[in-house]
């Protein structure tokens, strides 16, 4: 029997805002710490003494339900099968993810330097517009959560009868771990503006291939949970969707966790995102150009150009679908590994006001989309801010006023 003392965070009456933390991980008076220019809310320390007995979980592997310390983790649905909960991630996700949209399929021009100099900060690519984006100085302010979040993930199949979980339930969860992981180490990292140094580095191990997760005293690393774990295990290539590779061309990270209940049916969304947008396919000349994703995953398209044209079609939309028709070679040579940060990896080169059009995006001021609105009518001057943070939102305004049918305006951080 040991004893180990967990505490989590909550607002005065309200529920918790993240999840149960080790004691010794957290120091007195910690406080999540928003963007510049948020309503910095103060946290108390909720402090829940649970006794923990190791050998009490494995006899209670045939029980109906879980030890009763778990209740904020995991529960039975109506079917009786155990599920786990993502409260926290859900949280987490939703405060940092700006969700951009299905693409249009316009290529970006060629990105122009700020005033007065010749430098490009941002990103050249021609896919830039493309993906969800992430609010990365906010994930670095808050990173030791994060990581704590992640070991609470890494945790979990030694604390509940992890075999007992449906095989969607267990694909979801080494997904969302594989996922957190990411935002935590490009979070570390940040700020930079290419991940591929991160990838293949000849100078270091690899951050897909270094063993930094340990999960029931197994070191695994990224490619371990992609490679050894998720591809064998659940032999679906809609794991390519799910996976976030932190950069612009990678399939989007969602705003909330994936949840075995409905697993299939958000992969099947995001691979239609990416399969019908720039970053997943395109056509050039009689040539199919296709995301290098599906070459690291091509152990799922043993007849490589036949299985992988197959399989785009499942998710194609007719502009896609013709693309594919026409063609008659196929390279999976489609790459941006820019960072898919709001800032583009240069978060200093906005303003430090609180007038900041992105500073008061992600402080919870105004949606995205009101924005790129209140830059478009001069409200707020343009000349204050990054051309490229600017360009990006008046992109995402435009894509967005084409788009038939209701559009339903999210409050990017609540």
């Amino acid at each position: 029997m040991r004893a180990n003392f967990f505490v989590y965070l909550e607002r005065a009456g309200q529920r918790p805002l993240r999840s149960l933390r080790p004691l010794s991980a957290i120091s007195k008076g910690t406080k999540l710490v928003l963007s510049r220019g948020a309503h910095m809310a103060c946290f108390a320390i909720v402090v829940s003494f649970v006794t923990v007995n190791s050998a009490a979980f494995s006899s209670q592997e045939d029980s109906a339900h879980p030890p009763s310390n778990l209740d904020n983790i995991v529960a039975l649905d109506d079917d009786g099968q155990l599920r786990i909960k993502y409260t926290y991630l859900d949280k987490l996700l939703s405060s940092v993810v700006f969700r951009t949209g299905r693409s249009d399929r316009t290529f970006a021009n060629k990105p122009q330097p700020s005033l007065g100099t010749r430098v490009i900060r941002s990103n050249r690519s021609r896919y830039r517009f493309e993906g969800n984006r992430i609010d990365f100085p906010v994930v670095k302010r808050n990173l030791r959560l994060i990581t704590e979040m992640r070991m609470d993930l890494e945790a979990l199949p030694d604390l509940i009868p992890f075999a007992k979980l449906s095989k969607n339930e267990q694909m979801a969860y080494w997904i969302n771990l594989y996922n957190l992981a990411v935002l935590e180490f490009l979070g570390a990292e940040y700020p930079l503006q290419n991940t591929k140094k991160l990838r293949y580095s000849k100078k270091a191990t690899s951050l897909w291939d270094d063993k930094r997760l340990n999960v029931s005293g197994v070191p695994l690393s990224l490619n371990d949970i992609h490679h050894r774990i998720l591809r064998p295990k659940f032999k679906t290539s809609l794991i390519i969707y799910g996976l976030w590779q932190g950069n612009v061309a990678s399939p989007n990270l969602l705003k909330g966790a994936y949840r075995g209940e409905d697993l299939y049916e958000s992969l099947r969304k995001n691979a239609e995102a990416f399969i019908n947008s720039n970053r997943g396919v395109h056509l050039s000349g009689s040539t199919l150009k296709i995301s290098n994703l599906y070459d690291i995953n091509k152990a799922f398209f043993p007849d490589f150009d036949i299985d992988v044209k197959r399989h785009i079609l499942q998710f194609s939309d007719p502009k896609t679908r013709e693309m594919i028709f026409n063609s008659k070679t196929v390279r999976a040579n489609i790459k941006d590994y820019f960072i898919a940060d709001f800032y583009q990896g240069h978060k200093g080169a906005t303003s430090a006001a609180n007038t900041n059009v992105a500073a008061l995006v992600f402080a919870g001021g105004i949606d995205p989309s009101d924005a790129a609105d209140l830059v478009a009518s001069k409200i707020l001057p343009i000349s204050r801010y990054a051309p490229h943070i600017v360009v990006y939102l008046e992109k995402i305004r435009n894509r967005n006023k084409k788009r038939v049918g209701t559009v339903t305006v999210e409050e990017f951080l609540k």
